[in-house]
């Protein structure tokens, strides 16, 4: 398996695969226990607030826009580049708002972490779990635009562009958000499935 990590791909690469393993796997510890724990003393059946429909919405477009925002980039289109990447990061806070504004939705509902049922806690972590992640990927958005903002200038961006460290920046970046965008996908499924 470490041979087939090691094709073609740099250390930082293999080293962010590595980490998306470690992610998933403990993503999938958590869903096999709220599977398992399910029906058992302490459950309860609820309905997820509504504005998960919504957030779902805005991570995909968000994923969408890093997309443009990365052949922008490799089309020496600058200002697309700067535009598309800080869309990602607007929706980004989209999104985060709308899981805080989720949970806020189920705490009026009664539906607390500490004092709540097996299946409200687990979705109260798993969520909070995957906010916390997509935060390490909205600072690493951050310090993008930071950069890209500060080569405004033609030459500058296009300098800036050619450097191979730069590129792969943005490719590590880009491939920790479509995990991220992915993996709430998944979550979201699987609750839509499961409630």
């Amino acid at each position: 398996m470490l041979k087939l990590l090691n094709q073609k791909r740099s250390y930082q690469e293999n080293m962010l695969i590595i980490a998306m393993i470690g992610m998933s796997v403990l993503f999938l510890i958590l869903l096999l226990g709220y599977s398992f724990a399910k029906g058992t003393t302490g459950w309860l059946d609820f309905q997820l607030p509504k504005i998960f429909n919504f957030s779902t919405f805005i991570i995909l477009i968000s994923s969408y826009t890093l997309h443009q925002a990365n052949l922008s980039f490799k089309n020496d289109d600058f200002i697309g580049y700067r535009y598309f990447l800080g869309s990602t990061i607007f929706l980004g806070l989209t999104f985060m708002v709308c899981q805080i504004i989720g949970w806020v939705n189920l705490q009026e509902k009664g539906l607390v972490l500490i004092k709540g049922k097996t299946s409200v806690a687990y979705v109260y972590v798993l969520t909070g779990l995957h906010v916390l992640h997509l935060l390490a990927g909205m600072i690493a958005l951050l310090v993008l635009i930071f950069q890209a903002l500060k080569k405004h200038k033609y030459i500058d961006s296009f300098v800036y562009s050619m450097n191979p460290p730069n590129q792969k920046r943005l490719k590590l970046v880009s491939m920790f958000w479509h995990f991220l965008d992915g993996l709430w996908l998944l979550l979201y499924l699987f609750f839509f499935l499961n409630h």
